[in-house]
């Protein structure tokens, strides 16, 4: 299968992922995308930030929590966590309302 065929426009793009899938393992797609499959390996590769790592793919520094690993990415998420918490969502919401119907 020609790689760039998992993300090139098609009437039916899912034999291809199937194809992959069933071979399983991690496969180049193009020059930033990768393919991993089965599930267990996806979840091993998130463990893993030496083989999978969030680092930005540019290689420029970035504060952005996406872009973080491990306990870099642990302490960030425990700093801001809170101001995400459903309580803290929920006093937004009038706020979010307006500007949303604003808009």
């Amino acid at each position: 299968m020609d790689r760039v065929g998992l993300f090139t426009p098609t009437p039916d793009p899912f034999p291809p992922q199937h194809a992959l899938r069933e071979r399983g393992g991690v496969e180049q797609v193009d020059d930033r995308f990768w393919f991993v499959a089965p599930h267990a390996l996806v979840q091993q590769g998130f463990a893993e930030a030496s083989c999978f790592s969030s680092r930005s793919m540019s290689g420029a520094p970035s504060d952005s929590l996406l872009h973080m690993d491990g306990d870099e990415h642990r302490r960030v998420r425990r700093l801001i966590g809170r101001g995400f918490a459903p309580r803290a969502m929920h006093g937004t919401q009038g706020t979010v309302r307006a500007i949303a119907e604003e808009l």
